[in-house]
């Protein structure tokens, strides 16, 4: 009885270790992986600092994967496609930007 009773604590006392063990974990993975609403956030944040118009670019994300289209300065294309590769949880982008030239202005 006594052997059934130490036994018992032991198996409960391993078992609240492991699990206090895993918890933490999985925050870490739901942390390391955002749902596709904050993956958006984070994207147009990054692109706010990149782009002349970063309202321009549509944003959509499924499942970690990125599209982006919509019009861009062709010097900011590159730096766009890297810094969303650079934003934590994307996992790929699919680039649909479309490069246009700044608009001339007339000389006066």
């Amino acid at each position: 009885m006594i052997r059934s009773l130490v036994l018992l604590a032991a198996v409960g006392a391993a078992a609240a270790y492991f699990y206090s063990r895993q918890r933490p974990a999985a925050r870490r993975q739901a942390a390391a992986h955002p749902d596709d609403r904050q993956l958006e956030e984070r994207i147009r944040t990054a692109l706010a600092d990149i782009v002349a118009d970063p309202g321009a670019i549509h944003v959509t994300v499924r499942h970690g994967a990125a599209s982006l289209s919509g019009p861009v300065l062709p010097g900011e294309r590159d730096r766009v496609l890297t810094a969303v590769l650079d934003v934590p949880g994307v996992l790929q982008v699919t680039n649909l930007l479309e490069p246009v030239e700044p608009a001339q202005t007339p000389a006066t």
